[in-house]
This record gives structure tokens, sequence and C-alpha cells, in this order.
């Protein structure tokens, strides 16, 4: 498998930082302490556990503004992306005024949402949250067009939706952000016996067992599911189009009959759908981006 795709850095040129240099500008749910730190850019830092503190927090120079909400969202994707896990981001700030108690309320849901998705979807064989390949410091290049950043952004919404026809239609707006043609999903899913993907590291709940890399889990699922469909329609072409034109859900391309759901599957073919195109959007990323 390829190798994991943060950049350990060759001089910990922010670990002699001062404290009170920085400003947590959000918190990060659903990441446990893991000791990792991250840097998105100079003035942005991803960092799990710090000073002592369990929480993941996502921190910025006290010179600089506090991250604005969509920066921070955008931020928050990438996390998710790098640890194949529902994180939810959180201003470390009140609310404005008049909208304390939805904002509140807001992020509450969304972070239990997050627990529910990471219970259903990301407990693959008892284990319990990822890790890098190595702790310490480590950088990474952030998305650099708007169609990467859609994509990453369709791949969260994705990881936090517990309904999984929400999962098929955001990982697959995710695989569309970055291949909007035809011609090009379907090279891409010929190329999935193939394809490499880079390490995402999970840790068993047994003490003492080794860490294993869940994105072979999740590779086994995916193609097991794209073989039985490849089977059953004879072609490439043909299993992305019944993706494409029925899993994926015709309320998506403005189908007329958007309350019809024939082959929709059972709600198992569903999840392993989800599970074919979540693989297919990781292998559309990593292709992409960065």
């Amino acid at each position: 498998m390829a190798k994991g795709f943060l950049r350990r850095l060759a001089q910990r040129s922010y670990a002699d930082h001062r404290p009170e240099q920085w400003q947590a500008s959000a918190i990060v749910h659903g990441l446990r302490d893991i000791g990792a730190r991250i840097v998105f850019s100079p003035d942005e830092i991803l960092i799990s556990g710090a000073s002592g503190v369990h929480d993941s927090m996502l921190v910025t120079r006290r010179r600089q503004p506090r991250l604005s909400e969509e920066r921070m969202f955008r931020l928050n994707a990438v996390a998710a992306y790098i640890f194949d896990l529902p994180l939810v981001a959180r201003p470390d700030s009140r609310p404005a005024k008049g909208s304390r108690g939805w904002t509140r309320a807001y992020f509450e849901t969304l972070a239990h949402t997050s627990d529910a998705c990471a219970e259903l979807y990301h407990q693959y064989e008892h284990e319990h949250w990822a890790l890098p390949d190595e702790m310490g410091w480590f950088s990474l290049s952030l998305p650099s067009s708007d169609p990467q950043w859609r994509a990453m952004l369709s791949y969260w919404s994705a990881l936090i939706s517990p309904a999984v026809p929400a999962r098929v239609i955001n990982f697959y707006r995710a695989i569309e952000a970055l291949l909007p043609t035809r011609v090009a999903q379907e090279q891409l899913l010929a190329s999935l016996p193939t394809a490499q993907i880079r390490r995402v590291w999970g840790e068993p709940w047994k003490p003492d067992a080794r860490r294993f890399d869940r994105m072979i889990v999740l590779r086994r699922r995916a193609l097991r599911r794209f073989n039985a469909l490849l089977a059953l329609h004879g072609a490439v072409a043909a299993v992305r189009e019944q993706l494409w034109r029925h899993r994926r859900g015709k309320a998506a391309h403005a189908d007329q009959a958007t309350a019809e759901y024939d082959q929709f599957g059972t709600l198992i073919e569903q999840r392993e759908d989800s599970e074919l195109l979540h693989y297919v959007a990781r292998v559309a990323l990593e292709q992409n981006w960065p």
C-alpha cells in the first residue's frame, strides 16, 4: 500500500512556540488524544491532546483573526479525511447574539451524530479511532482548487450522515466533483482492482493487539461489492449506470419520478453500495489531491 500522506516535519519548527502565541479557534469532536500535531499552514494547526487537554483543537496564532466558519468547516473536512472519521469542529467562542441557543444545539446535535456514525460505520473488527503512521508533527498540502474542496466537503458530509442513502449520494458527489464525466467515472471504476490508497491506521480494542490499516478492510468490502455488481451487470459501464441512475437516487439528477424507489435495493445492499462508493471517492481524492 502507499505510504501515509502526512509528511513528517524534519525540524520541529512549531514545537518550541510559546502557548501564549496561540489561541484555540475550534474544538474538534471525535478525535481522541493521540499526541499528533498537523500543520495546515504557518498559522493553523490541529492539535490532539495539547497542553494536557484531551480535546483536539484547531489553533491559530493570536495575531491572526479566529477561523471563519467556512475555514473551520474546510479544515475539519480535511481532518476527517485524514483519519477517515466523522469529525465535528465547533467554534471555541461565543456565537453571535440572538443565535446562541440554536448554534449550541446545532453543534451538540452534530457531535451526537458524529458518535452515532462512528459507532455504525467505523468500528471495523472492534477497532477504535485512527492513528497516523507515527506520533509527532506533520504537515500536508491543502486542496488547491474548488473541485478538490467540493469533493472534500462532500466526503465529510457522507462520513457525518447516519442514513445510508445520504452517504451514497454524498460519496458520489465527491466523485462527481473531481470526475464529472461518465467516461472518467467508468475509467476510475475499471481501475479499482489495482488502485492503491494511503494507510489510515486503526487500533483494536484488545490489549497489546497490533494496529492495522483500516483501508485494507474498506478496500476488501468495496471490491467484494464491485465484483458482485460486475458479475450481475456484465460491464463496468453498466455498473456505473446502476450506481449513478438508481443507487445515487433519482432526486439527485432531477428525475421527474423522484418518489419512485424501484431498484433502490435492500438496506444491506445500500450499505454495501455506500462502502463501495466510500472507497471509490477516496481513490478519486487521492488521485486528484494533493
